[in-house]
């Protein structure tokens, strides 16, 4: 595309990256016409595992692949570079989900899910890290107290910060059958600490598409019994228009205690009374000056509400439980709740007379919200009257 580049007499050289690229460097000549194009020619590196010198890192072993493995870093923190640039240049208006799910102690069964439209208006980023690279290689990224945890995760200004760099190793990851056509740069901290809890994972990027795709990381440090519960956490980043990428989707696992544990007790109670939680994210859509938009593929809920007659329930009220969903049927009874963060759902009918009370009404619907998909039902929808004589 066509840029524009505000110069000072200052300027010397002008240099370009991108990821997948060798990068492009000139210098500058003095500009009789401030408004000369520079035509721009990069070139693909036949490898994303083009060699580079490495010095000053003697808080690692060497390994035999170093120099490959910070070739694929400079080419992730060009990939990393554009994600900022993105956010801050021309930044977007977004739309984002917050969810939480919480599993049947270590297993995958879902046993209660919540989404929420995230409540700040006008958000120009997507997910962000609490704190910085420093700041995480110094306390950790988790904190406990009082017997809670809060979990963080790194986002690409942590990842872009020379103080990551400093205070992780890196290395080639394994091949990995569901990263197929990918390449995965291992990072791991460079010491380990009793006292704070760390991270190691994986920055894969995509070999075709010369992009990346996400990090996915594991945390270090916690109690043992947490070991099954398989805490750690996945960032995803998705081009969302030309030479825009951004986090579209997020989310952070960790281990909620039961009831009158402490994350900190190694113990077959605190394993059995202890269960997988997951919070996280998602980018629904994304809005800029220009009238450019983006959309999220999420799920979709159509409903055909009726009376116990038969009729169309005209101006029904059909919610999900723990969520901000809800929409009312129209003049054919007819409801459509778009959206969905993938998961499974429940569906309750609001009755104005009912809600006063704070009671609403059950309804055997029950569903899972896929990508891309769309659920159809047919719901009969009793009155207040109907169901409380039913009850």
């Amino acid at each position: 595309g066509r840029y524009g580049v505000a110069l000072t007499d200052l300027a010397q050289s002008l240099r370009v990256v991108r990821i997948g690229f060798q990068p492009w460097v000139r210098r500058l000549p003095r500009l009789a016409d401030p408004e000369r194009p520079f035509d721009v020619g990069m070139i693909p590196v036949q490898s994303m595992l083009a060699a580079v010198h490495v010095s000053d890192r003697s808080n690692c072993a060497r390994r035999l692949g170093d120099a490959a493995a910070f070739g694929l870093w400079e080419q992730a923190r060009a990939g990393l570079l554009a994600t900022v640039v993105a956010r801050e240049a021309n930044p977007p208006n977004m739309r984002r989900l917050a969810f939480e799910r919480r599993f049947d102690g270590s297993t995958d069964h879902v046993t209660r899910f919540s989404v929420n439209i995230d409540s700040s208006d006008h958000a120009h980023n997507s997910f962000n890290a609490s704190y910085s690279a420093e700041e995480f290689a110094r306390v950790g990224f988790v904190v406990s107290g009082e017997g809670d945890q809060m979990m963080f995760g790194p986002d690409a200004d942590v990842l872009l910060d020379e103080a990551f760099a400093k205070a992780y190793c890196f290395h080639l990851a394994a091949p990995s059958h569901g990263h197929a056509n990918q390449v995965g740069l291992a990072f791991s901290p460079s010491r380990k600490s009793h006292d704070r809890v760390d991270i190691d994972g994986t920055l894969w990027i995509d070999t075709i598409a010369r992009a990346l795709t996400n990090i996915e990381f594991r945390y270090l440090g916690m109690p043992d019994y947490t070991d099954e519960f398989h805490p750690g956490g996945r960032i995803s980043f998705q081009q969302v228009a030309p030479g825009v990428v951004l986090i579209d989707r997020w989310y952070l696992r960790g281990v909620a205690p039961g009831k009158g544990v402490t994350v900190s007790v190694i113990d077959p109670i605190a394993r059995s009374r202890s269960s997988a939680i997951e919070t996280g994210g998602e980018l629904v859509s994304a809005t800029w000056p220009d009238g450019r938009t983006w959309h999220d593929s999420l799920g979709t809920l159509r409903v055909h509400a009726t009376t116990i007659p038969g009729q169309p329930a005209v101006n029904a009220v059909v919610a999900l439980p723990y969520t901000h969903y809800r929409a009312t049927a129209d003049q054919y009874g007819d409801i459509t709740i778009p959206d969905l963060a993938p998961g499974p759902y429940s569906a309750h009918i609001i009755d104005p007379r009912l809600s006063e009370l704070g009671v609403a009404i059950p309804t055997p619907l029950k569903f899972v919200a896929s990508r891309d998909a769309t659920f159809r039902t047919t719901l009969r929808v009793p009155t207040a009257e109907e169901y409380v004589i039913g009850r």
